[in-house]
């Protein structure tokens, strides 16, 4: 059975700087996505992921929308720029 993908090439720096624009390059859980990312260690990316639970819903849906946008090869949902009103203080 055939699903008609094609292979093609992920680069994970697209994906750093879309999560460094919507969490701000100095927040924690960007860091923390920053490192796993870097490490190629799905225990972190997951660790990273759980971390957003402690932000805005809004927040967590806009970093999901760009990882899932990224994962699929799909153009963001719209501009990201920095949210920071929108990061716990």
């Amino acid at each position: 059975m055939e699903f008609g993908t094609t292979p093609r090439i992920v680069g994970i720096d697209r994906l750093r700087e879309r999560l460094r624009a919507l969490l701000g390059g100095d927040s924690l859980v960007f860091r923390r996505f920053d490192r796993a990312l870097r490490a190629g260690d799905p225990g972190r990316v997951a660790a990273a992921i759980d971390a957003l639970a402690l932000y805005p819903g809004e927040l967590r849906r806009e970093v999901e929308e760009a990882l899932f946008a990224w994962l699929f090869d799909e153009p963001a949902a719209r501009s990201l720029g920095r949210l920071d009103d929108r990061r716990p203080g």
